[in-house]
């Protein structure tokens, strides 16, 4: 196709571009393809899992993000990290803190 086509996608040195990648993977790997590496057969894989909570306390984040990983803990085992998405806070008339809230994503190892 020629430049200045309707869509603006396919360019005339489509080809040519595509050729100088291929020539510098070449460069790159010593003139051999990578050998892509397996998980040798009769090993497990390890399965992880991220679920999403949300918790809240009246004394602060850290409170509040222990508080909900405590709650998970009692039916997920294996828990391994977790992720603080998102913070609120919930404040009275006159401005002052009443609640912090968290959304955790907590990771842990499906068994």
């Amino acid at each position: 196709m020629e430049d200045g086509n309707a869509a603006g996608v396919v360019y005339a040195g489509h080809r040519n571009v595509c050729a100088a990648r291929l020539k510098w993977r070449t460069f790159w790997y010593g003139g051999r393809r990578p050998q892509l590496t397996g998980i040798p057969k009769g090993d497990a894989m390890t399965i992880a899992k991220v679920i999403e909570i949300s918790s809240s306390s009246s004394k602060g984040i850290e409170d509040a993000v222990q508080h909900g990983l405590t709650k998970v803990a009692t039916t997920v085992k294996n828990i391994k990290g977790a992720w603080v998405n998102d913070i609120k806070v919930v404040t009275k008339d006159d401005g002052t803190i009443e609640e912090w809230r968290v959304n955790l994503r907590v990771n842990f190892i499906v068994e």
